[in-house]
């Protein structure tokens, strides 16, 4: 959370590893969990992880001190059955800016699931059905909105869905990895994404790069040439689709080579990666 330490976590292994981010030296180990640890989360303080677990619809629970697996939280008195993607029934899991709720993606059934993180163990309090099967879950950075990678933006306190990414002919667009930026006066103020926040010290509006981690831990994203991309240290930049303002997506604006994107203003930018669309029924 603050960049001192590396979460690590494998398809064939039960154990997350805590590895020292200036060493490069494995520090300690969580679990064992009941399976193999697929997407998590963790909390401000880096005291618990959330994770999800191979053929676990919801979460374990993790202390990050002392190492020990704590809570096992299972969804039920729901359908089962095997997801399109992932091979996971819950891939995707977030908590909330506040702290105080969990958000579970439910592959199968097309929902996410709402959790009071304020208990321990957290209970089950809500249920959205979404337009098509979660794979991950971000938070806009002021806590207001959850976006599920199926294009679709809810409100953290209603759990209404207010709005939906389309493209030009009214096709739902979807993503798992989607990228916040925001402006203010010209520079960019705040960098979010589905793997946490960035501050925005090291951040400038004319060499913006973001790095989004893929499943293979190898695959990097970053702003489009043309917006003025520049890598840092050991960080490789490569193309990304890039939408300017607004929650419609136009996917004859978002090449990379084309775009051209200004920050003369407030506002905000969406990065979408590997897209997929949704041709309805």
């Amino acid at each position: 959370v603050d960049g001192s330490e590396v979460y690590l976590a494998g398809l064939g292994s039960p154990l997350l590893t805590v590895a020292d981010a200036n060493t490069h030296q494995v520090s300690r180990t969580i679990g064992p969990f009941s399976g193999s640890v697929r997407p998590f989360t963790v909390n401000g303080d880096r005291s618990l992880i959330f994770a999800n677990i191979n053929d676990l619809l919801g979460f374990e629970i993790g202390d990050l001190k002392t190492g020990k697996k704590l809570h096992r939280v299972e969804i039920t008195d729901v359908p089962r059955g095997a997801p399109l993607r992932h091979g996971c029934p819950s891939h995707g899991i977030g908590m909330t800016p506040d702290e105080k709720q969990i958000w579970v993606s439910d592959g199968f059934n097309s929902t996410v699931h709402m959790f009071d993180a304020t208990v321990m163990p957290p209970t089950l309090t809500d249920s959205v059905s979404l337009r098509g099967q979660p794979g991950w879950v971000t938070f806009s950075i002021d806590g207001t909105m959850g976006w599920p990678s199926t294009g679709q933006a809810i409100d953290t306190k209603s759990h209404q869905i207010i709005a939906a990414l389309t493209d030009e002919t009214g096709r739902a667009v979807e993503s798992e990895k989607l990228l916040e930026v925001d402006f203010q006066d010209g520079n960019v103020v705040s960098v979010g994404d589905q793997f946490g926040r960035a501050l925005a010290d090291d951040v400038h509006a004319e060499h913006l790069v973001v790095l989004l981690l893929g499943h293979n831990l190898h695959e990097t994203v970053g702003l489009a040439r043309h917006a003025g991309a520049r890598q840092g240290p050991e960080r490789e930049a490569a193309d990304a689709h890039v939408v300017a303002g607004g929650l419609r997506l136009r996917l004859g604006e978002a090449h990379a080579a084309d775009l051209r994107l200004g920050v003369g203003a407030a506002g905000h930018v969406v990065v979408v990666d590997r897209l997929d669309l949704v041709t309805g029924d």
